[in-house]
């Protein structure tokens, strides 16, 4: 055996001196001589260091059978050498396109300017409770229904149907911060850029899917072994289960992002005639999924691809240049008072309560084992059954909701037989994402609307 590259260097280098020579002829001196010459000292080296096998003939043998290898490998660098440059070239011209897109918006505008104003936070917080936080449920609630009608399409008709049987993003508003405000005097336009958070607390988003089981597909001829045998069980399964509602359950929604808010001032009341809301890109989404109490986003990327519909969702709708604008002043007419609309109102005006809250329900019991409660209030009052959103895991639940009875006229109301004592009645209700509603309580209240409607006219 001979040495390595290195070894077989540094050997013939040695055997070119005459050094060699002497160190040759005392390989019978004792075990240890001094090293006094370089000869010695190289072959007590080579004795030292290991010995391998190596032929220059076999590297170059071996580097022309597989010649092949190097060409896949050349061909997979320039590949990814290609993709790279594309990514970084796609990535550049958004970068650019963004930078232009910012410089034409701000030159449209006579005053841009930047701060922070905490005070905008604080006030979310306390509006958001009496007035915001239903709204944004109530629309959210509209998209969410406008979506579901293309669930028979997106899910190739597996999902027959989806409903929202409830939708409420929680009792704590989203976190603004930095801030960036441009006014338009043309259009008489006055527009926000925040840094968006929203972590969500108590969101709740509750769908049924009517969920088919799709059969065997056949193409005309007898399909034999694994595929054969699946396709007649899932044929048979389709057959013997149609179709099952799935309740799919949604929490724990957060939201960030750069929001635009705008302002469409007036000088007609009240000041304001609209608002219009989007992001200036596509905001990341983080959510947690359990169809039937099943934690789907534990799955390998499952939550990666929920998210990312999510995500193409608010693209669709709330990315700019697309918008959502709402009409103040044309709520602004049509108001009959704080947080009451036309269509909740009935030829005799409405009838409005207000749900604060509740303290010490009682825990659920089941196995020896106590947890939270899910409550909320269902009221009805003439025939009429409205409910509040369900706040998660607590016994001291804040719904503060307002709800809206339409009234019959004051004639038909009062010449009715009891139709001017009508009872309103009340039951808490602990959600189950699985089985029926349990009733926590319930209360009778009788109205009287003639001395209401007397104090409405005082008022």
């Amino acid at each position: 055996p001979r040495p390595g590259m290195a070894l077989a260097l540094l050997a013939a280098t040695a055997a070119l001196m005459p050094a060699g020579a002497l160190a040759a002829k005392s390989a019978k001196a004792p075990a240890d001589p001094p090293a006094s010459d370089l000869g010695d000292f190289v072959v007590r080296l080579r004795g030292f260091l290991p010995r391998t096998h190596f032929e220059w003939a076999d590297l170059g043998r071996t580097l022309l059978l597989h010649v092949d290898y190097w060409i896949l490998i050349a061909v997979a660098f320039a590949f990814a050498r290609r993709l790279t440059q594309r990514a970084a070239d796609r990535k550049l011209r958004r970068v650019k396109a963004a930078m232009a897109y910012a410089r034409h918006r701000d030159a449209t505008y006579t005053s841009v300017e930047t701060g922070m104003l905490e005070w905008i936070n604080h006030l979310l917080r306390h509006e958001w409770r009496a007035v915001i936080g239903s709204a944004v449920d109530k629309q959210a609630r509209v998209a969410m229904e406008r979506a579901m009608r293309d669930a028979p399409s997106m899910t190739h008709g597996v999902v027959r149907r989806a409903v929202v049987e409830e939708a409420t993003f929680g009792v704590v508003p989203p976190d603004l911060k930095l801030y960036v405000s441009r006014y338009n005097p043309a259009e008489d336009y006055l527009q926000f850029e925040f840094d968006f958070r929203w972590d969500t607390v108590s969101s709740h988003i509750v769908i049924k899917a009517d969920v088919s089981v799709p059969g065997g597909r056949t193409n005309g001829h007898a399909q034999d072994g694994v595929g054969g045998f699946t396709n007649a069980l899932l044929s048979t399964f389709a057959r013997a289960v149609p179709s099952a509602r799935v309740p799919i359950h949604v929490t724990d929604l957060s939201v960030a992002g750069r929001l635009l808010i705008g302002l469409r001032l007036s000088n007609r009341a009240p000041g304001v005639s609209g608002v219009d809301v989007s992001f200036d890109g596509k905001p990341d989404v983080s959510v947690s999924v359990r169809p039937a109490g099943v934690p789907l986003n534990d799955i390998p990327y499952v939550r990666e691809f929920v998210e990312q519909k999510i995500g193409e969702t608010f693209a669709a709708s709330y990315v700019e240049p697309r918008r959502y604008y709402q009409d103040v002043e044309g709520l602004f007419l049509k108001e009959l008072g704080p947080g009451v609309d036309a269509e909740d109102a009935g030829p005799g005006g409405a009838l409005v309560v207000d749900v604060r809250n509740a303290e010490r329900l009682p825990a659920r019991t089941h196995e020896k084992t106590k947890t939270n409660a899910c409550p909320y209030v269902e009221l009805t009052y003439g025939g009429v059954t409205r409910r509040t959103p369900t706040r998660l895991n607590t016994t001291d639940p804040d719904w503060s909701t307002r709800l809206v009875f339409p009234l019959p006229s004051k004639s038909v109301g009062e010449e009715t037989s009891g139709g001017r004592f009508l009872p309103l009645r009340a039951r808490v209700m602990d959600w189950s994402p699985l089985g029926e509603p349990r009733c926590i309580g319930a209360a009778t209240q009788t109205v009287d609307l003639g001395r209401l409607r007397a104090a409405a006219e005082r008022a």
